[in-house]
């Protein structure tokens, strides 16, 4: 089974009905929330937040959901601009984690290919932020994934499709690699990636989708407006048969994404504004 994050009805039967039972607990959360922020003193003194009666509730659904879950597999997507030599790789070996030396591989398969020069090639190795620790943000043995379709026009994806290699290739580059031609190198693509929820999130996944689940199922009772997604990574490389389709510019779902597809997916403004 593979969980569509937005869609309740993916869910296994028993974390489904667990989830549905547990409406009034958080129509009771929600208004002891509510309560507590309208006892706020509107003059400028030290107040002591009351913690909200149901919370300890909550948190034990959250960790009951998350047994229920930690043995499926989630439906996430990935945006990366790839050439079809890239694609055909993943199709036999499967989903490799970042790190310098799978960087230098692919680097090395670009100009065995003819889509850069070997001095190119070591520029953008040279330039990466891998090289800089996690001085860019800790990069090094994940692959990350948005467990939410999103548009292509979105802006956290948009400089994704539009430089080969993402960020461990392009961040530091003055041009964006614009100059090195990492531009016209592949095309966009989207990968819909049936992930392990055992695998995501150091092991940590299960617990972040269940929580997520629970502001879902909230936004569906409209106690909060916020339908965010979530990003995940792995660091466990994943066999081929994890990427479940490869969507490419030029294809229909590819221009969908987000909204229209997957059909069962409504895109929500407010997925723009994370407050309630």
């Amino acid at each position: 089974m593979v969980i569509d994050i937005w869609d309740i009805e993916t869910l296994p039967s028993d974390a489904k009905d667990l989830l549905l039972a547990s409406d009034e607990l958080l129509r009771n959360y929600r208004a002891d929330e509510l309560e507590i922020a309208g006892s706020r003193p509107k003059q400028h003194v030290f107040w002591q937040r009351r913690a909200n009666a149901f919370a300890d509730a909550k948190v034990a659904l959250e960790t009951d959901l998350a047994a229920l879950i930690a043995n499926e597999n989630i439906r996430s997507f990935h945006y990366s601009r790839m050439t079809d030599e890239e694609i055909q790789a993943i199709s036999n070996l499967g989903i490799i984690p970042t790190s310098k030396a799978f960087l230098r591989q692919r680097l090395n398969g670009l100009v065995a290919n003819g889509h850069l020069t070997g001095n190119q090639a070591d520029e953008v190795y040279a330039e990466s932020p891998l090289n800089a620790g996690e001085a860019y943000g800790k990069r090094d043995g994940l692959f990350w994934t948005s467990a939410f379709p999103i548009p292509i026009d979105d802006s956290g994806v948009e400089r994704l499709l539009a430089i080969w290699g993402g960020e461990v290739a392009s961040w530091t580059l003055d041009d964006n690699g614009a100059e090195l031609g990492l531009l016209a190198i592949g095309l966009p693509r989207i990968m819909e990636i049936a992930m392990p929820v055992a695998t995501a999130m150091d092991g940590s996944g299960a617990a972040t989708i269940a929580g997520r689940l629970v502001d879902l199922r909230m936004a569906d009772l409209g106690l909060t407006k916020y339908r965010g997604g979530i990003d995940l990574y792995t660091t466990v490389a994943l066999q081929p048969e994890a990427v479940s389709v490869v969507h490419t510019e030029g294809e229909q779902a590819y221009a969908d994404m987000g909204r229209g597809y997957p059909p069962s997916f409504t895109y929500w403004k407010s997925d723009e504004d994370n407050g309630e």
